[in-house]
């Protein structure tokens, strides 16, 4: 599977049973063309990255792409669109995926690779979330996805900003084969 990594866990889950049990669920109906987002949180410590490395290794074997953002902690200044940049960086490195993505300009633009119009900043904008929008529906077509995004509460500005689009265009929670739903 290419540009998907996975951690090797030797020691079992335990005590989690109820949280796999909900997010497998989710899956599942995700397998079946009920995306959905789903929030895992918790103090520091309680389990959270080993539950999602457990459901992404499920999900992965049962034929889902699995795709891993890091937000990471710099303070004031931030990166952009770090995990989003990360993950299209694994579905740069996925030969089922470059069709889609060299369709989608705002691949290349988020890589670093392509040129900023120069427009306004807030119709840009605007465009940036668009065409990542309209890119991950694409690629979801192509096959089923699991976005992770650790330590969200991290994030740039930019970052939150482009995920909140996301959830309230409903692109995140769209059934198969069409429009976001309700």
């Amino acid at each position: 599977m290419g540009g998907v990594s996975q951690t090797s866990l030797t020691s079992p889950l335990v005590g989690r049973e109820d949280e796999l049990a909900r997010l497998t669920g989710v899956l599942e109906r995700a397998r079946a063309g009920e995306a959905r987002a789903v929030l895992v949180a918790g103090d520091a410590g309680v389990g959270k990255t080993r539950t999602l490395d457990e459901v992404a290794g499920r999900a992965a074997a049962a034929g889902t792409t699995v795709l891993t953002g890091h937000c990471v902690d710099l303070g004031d200044v931030g990166l952009p669109y770090l995990p989003f940049t990360e993950i299209l960086g694994l579905l740069a490195a996925d030969e089922r995926f470059a069709a889609v993505l060299a369709g989608h300009p705002v691949a290349d633009r988020l890589l670093g690779g392509g040129p900023d119009d120069g427009t306004d900043a807030a119709p840009s904008r605007l465009r940036l979330f668009e065409g990542v929008a309209a890119l991950l529906t694409d690629l979801a077509d192509v096959a089923p996805l699991l976005l992770v995004l650790e330590d969200l509460h991290w994030a740039d500005q930019s970052s939150r900003d482009l995920l909140r689009f996301l959830l309230g265009r409903g692109v995140l929670q769209r059934p198969a084969g069409g429009a976001p739903g309700h």
